[in-house]
Order: structure tokens, then C-alpha cells, then sequence
């Protein structure tokens, strides 16, 4: 009795077959996100939170929503995220007017002119002015302006704070590891071979072109991995040979010398948002923000 056919064999599915399937199945999966986040903003009250004495309306809290790529998938993630999103805004809207009442009103502040300070570009650069432009950029720029005013102490790093850092935190400056790449440009492979029997007896590759004529040799640090010794020939079409040797090289660490720049911008951006957090914490409880969701 001869053997039945299975029904479906997956080996013998044509490639176009299933690629029609995947496209179906992302057809009916992506809706599923949209539909997740209509039927929770379906429910939304009007209004749908209350921050300080402002309030978020439907519409707005809509916005903020559908603003999130990609749509959250079910009704936890749209009320945590959409949650998530009213708490920025309003962190936003707290700090600036804090700001502006202490004399540093972010619309006010000239930012092209503390962005070319900071960053040693005209003040008419083509990015400082779309930098200069971004309101949350103003933003920082106007508590950088506040800290550097009322509070000096926050920006001062000592050399003590410097080394602490560099010394607990090893794994921040190790350089990644470099292979050390040598050609050697060779009249045949006869002379290949020899300049690669005296590389193995320890010659180094400026000894082995300085005594074999026809011998040039370049050295360059590549990042690439590679294995140590890792010998390759490369034959030219008039018979001349290149001989490449990669070596790699023990992992190296920068220098707290070299390491300073990057932990005192580091430790900068610490001390001043622990002193936002701070501020914020503050006005929080002042204006707090209530979800009617």
C-alpha cells in the first residue's frame, strides 16, 4: 500500500507562499496595538488628570498617546506610559516656571550664546540655531545658568572626587582591544617566506626590512579582532607578495589624565540632577498631579 502524502509539508511550502502568510499575520497583529490604545482612550474621563491647578483634557491626553511609538499593546502599558508622559510634561512646566521666578526665564536667555561658549562654535552656526531653538535645550541651559548662579558649589569637582570616580569604576575607560597590523610588501614569495621565518624567530619587522632588500613594511592599529599571528599572503599580478601579519594587543586603560574631561562632565551632570531632583521633589508636593484614570 503506497504511503500517504502528508497533508502539509513545510519543506515543500513555496518561499512566496509563505511570505504572503508573515505579511497576512502583520496585517492582523498591527491593528491589534491601534485597537488597544482606542479602547482605552474610549474610557478616558474628561479631564483626564489635573496638574496643579491645570488640567489635562481628554483630547490632550489623546495626543500624548498616540504620540508613543510603538502604540502600547493592552491597557497596563497605555495607562503607565500615558501616566509616564503627564509626569514629564508637567516636571517640564514646574522647573520652568521655578526659573522664571528666580530670574531665568528660558524664553529670555540668549542660548546661542551659551550653546557657542559651550561648545566653541559661531554663534551662527547652522546647528546652534536649531539647538538654540529646541525648548527643552533652553531649558537646561537656563538651569545650568540658575546653578552656576545660586548655587556655585554644585559645579565645583575636586581632583579628590575626579580620582574616586576613575578608581571605581574601571570598566568605564578601558580602550577596546587593538590588533596591530604589519604589511610587508615582498618582490616574490620566495622573500615572503623568509620575511616571515625571521618575524617568528622575534625580528622586528623594521630589523627584517632594514637587512633584506626589496622589503617595504607598514604598521597601522586596527580595531577589528583578529587572532594573534595570524599570518596572510596576498599575490599580485606581477608576482610580487603581500605578507600580512595581525597581532593582537593586551587591553589598555586611559590615563586619569586622560579619563578627567569625562568624569568631571559625568560627575557634573550627577551633582546637578540630584540638585533638580531635589527642586522638583519640592514643587511636587506643592502641585502635585491627580489621575482621574
Amino acid at each position: 500500500m503506497p504511503e500517504t502524502a502528508p497533508l502539509l509539508n513545510p519543506g515543500s511550502l513555496p518561499m512566496a507562499f509563505v511570505r504572503n502568510c508573515l505579511i497576512l499575520w502583520l496585517g492582523l497583529s498591527l491593528p491589534a496595538w491601534g485597537a488597544a490604545v482606542d479602547d482605552f482612550i474610549r474610557q478616558l474621563p474628561d479631564p483626564a488628570a489635573k496638574q496643579g491647578t491645570a488640567t489635562v483634557s481628554r483630547a490632550d491626553a489623546e495626543k500624548l498617546l498616540r504620540g508613543i511609538q510603538p502604540p502600547p499593546e493592552d491597557k497596563f502599558r497605555c495607562e503607565n506610559l500615558l501616566k509616564q508622559k503627564i509626569l514629564e510634561r508637567h516636571y517640564q512646566t514646574l522647573l520652568r516656571d521655578f526659573l522664571k521666578k528666580e530670574g531665568f526665564d528660558p524664553a529670555a536667555l540668549p542660548a546661542k550664546t551659551f550653546l557657542s561658549r559651550a561648545t566653541g562654535l559661531p554663534e551662527d552656526a547652522p546647528e546652534l540655531n536649531r539647538a538654540a531653538q529646541d525648548p527643552e535645550n533652553a531649558l537646561r541651559l537656563a538651569w545650568q545658568c540658575y546653578l552656576a548662579a545660586k548655587h556655585p558649589e554644585i559645579l565645583q569637582i575636586t581632583p579628590r572626587e575626579v580620582e574616586t570616580f576613575y578608581r571605581n569604576h574601571p570598566e568605564s575607560f578601558r580602550r577596546p582591544a587593538q590588533i596591530r597590523q604589519q604589511i610587508f610588501h615582498c618582490p616574490d614569495r620566495a622573500a615572503a617566506e623568509i620575511v616571515r621565518f625571521r618575524a617568528q624567530q622575534g625580528q622586528s619587522a623594521q630589523q627584517i626590512a632594514g637587512d633584506l632588500p626589496g622589503i617595504r613594511v607598514q604598521e597601522m592599529l586596527i580595531t577589528e579582532t583578529a587572532a594573534a599571528g595570524d599570518w596572510q599572503f596576498q599575490q599580485g599580478a606581477d608576482g610580487s607578495v603581500r605578507l600580512i601579519r595581525q597581532q593582537k594587543l593586551p587591553e589598555t586603560m586611559q590615563t586619569l589624565s586622560e579619563a578627567s574631561g569625562k568624569i568631571r562632565s559625568t560627575l557634573l551632570t550627577r551633582h546637578s540632577a540630584r540638585m533638580m531632583s531635589h527642586v522638583l521633589k519640592k514643587l511636587l508636593a506643592e502641585q502635585p498631579v491627580q489621575f482621574f484614570f
